[in-house]
């Protein structure tokens, strides 16, 4: 379980950064050796090989969000996250790991098999 108000307040630093697009605000909410995880669902193994540290991780975030998404707070399987809509419906989900007020772990699932259930009607 997250810490709610330390991890709140981290998880709302990261949405802001998404819905501005801005890498260097993103980057500043990650821990320098940060690893990011993409599952887009193109392939049956794991997902890809990470994305490490926080320039190269945040650049990455910033460029898979599209322009208009609407990203939230959200609790994710008991861990602090994000949900990316755009049109109302979820087209991501990033759950992350948090330690010493920095994200070290973080995922971002794009599968639209994986995000069925958060779209529901």
């Amino acid at each position: 379980m997250w810490r709610q108000r330390a991890d709140a307040a981290i998880a709302e630093r990261l949405r802001d950064a998404c819905a501005r697009h801005d890498p260097e605000a993103i980057a500043r909410t990650l821990h320098s050796a940060v690893e990011v995880t993409v599952d887009d669902g193109a392939s049956a193994g794991p997902p890809r090989h990470p994305v490490q540290g926080a320039g190269r991780a945040a650049a990455a975030i910033a460029r898979m969000l599209q322009p208009g998404a609407e990203v939230a707070v959200a609790s994710v399987n008991g861990n602090p996250g994000l949900t990316v809509r755009v049109d109302d419906r979820v087209v991501g989900v990033l759950t992350f790991t948090i330690r010493r007020r920095a994200i070290e772990r973080l995922w971002f699932v794009v599968d639209p098999s994986k995000l069925a259930t958060f779209n529901r009607s």
